[in-house]
């Protein structure tokens, strides 16, 4: 019997190590698993960072890339305007004496006396001014529809003569703002209109007539006076003429403005 006690005793022992050495076993097997969890969020939390990190130097490359993507866009039109500005050659004058001498300066002269002599006309009761009504909107119906052909007094016919295209692209900007319903537009009206001493108050009606006075008067006077080589040069390659509306409204605001005080 005493050994039977014996025995059991140490079968006891021996369960309860084994117990004890299972769950030193799940104890170490439970770290090994937390130290795991541990290393995979620290990994997870350093490859967070570097794609917050990465994320924010690729936003600030993208911010520089634009800021000098829009400085080189202001370079360029800074030198558009400066090529604008000297291709004018200082003006139609100056262009047609340097490429053709002093006759086709003569014959520019004679072009705008004649401009001149036919707003004077113009201005005053009569057949000109009579032709001029007739004709105003009939004008701004072919510029809507982009028919270059106009009626000129005295001619049967429609006048027509070619012109740049991207001149008159830029006027036909203009003539979408300033006219609307042509249907109701008349001479009588914005010759009324024109007559006022607030030239800032009817600034469409200037611009309207800067248009008609540019494409019926001022430009078959060069045309005809100007030879074929001297106005095919100066329609390709010189933009003096682009800014005649700009130039007629500033001088029209400069005369009749009332109450202007120029330093």
């Amino acid at each position: 019997e005493i050994m039977i006690l014996e025995l059991s005793k140490k079968l006891s022992e021996a369960e309860r190590s084994s117990k004890t050495v299972k769950d030193l076993q799940n104890s170490l097997e439970n770290c090994k698993f937390e130290s795991q969890k541990k290393e995979q969020e620290q990994l997870e939390t350093i490859r967070r960072q570097r794609e917050e990190q990465s994320a924010a130097q690729e936003a600030a490359l993208r911010e520089q890339e634009e800021k000098q993507l829009e400085e080189r866009k202001i370079e360029i039109a800074e030198k558009e305007v400066e090529k604008d500005l000297l291709s004018r050659h200082n003006g139609i004058a100056t262009f047609l004496f340097n490429e053709f001498g002093k006759v086709s300066v003569d014959n520019l002269k004679r072009a705008f006396v004649e401009y001149l002599d036919l707003g004077l006309k113009m201005a005053e009761p009569g057949d000109v001014q009579d032709f001029y009504g007739e004709t105003y909107s009939d004008f701004f119906e072919h510029m809507r529809d982009r028919r270059r052909t106009y009626k000129l007094f005295n001619q049967r016919v429609r006048y027509n003569y070619e012109s740049n295209n991207r001149s008159y692209d830029r006027d036909y900007k203009i003539f979408k703002q300033v006219v609307e319903n042509i249907e109701t537009l008349t001479a009588v009206t914005d010759l009324k209109n024109l007559d006022a001493k607030q030239p800032y108050a009817n600034w469409n009606t200037i611009v309207r007539f800067a248009l008609y006075e540019k494409y019926n008067y001022l430009m078959p006077a060069l045309h005809k006076h100007l030879g074929d080589l001297e106005w095919e040069t100066l329609m390709k390659d010189n933009r003096a003429l682009d800014d005649f509306v700009y130039v007629f409204c500033t001088m029209y605001t400069l005369i009749f403005q009332s109450n202007l005080n120029i330093v």
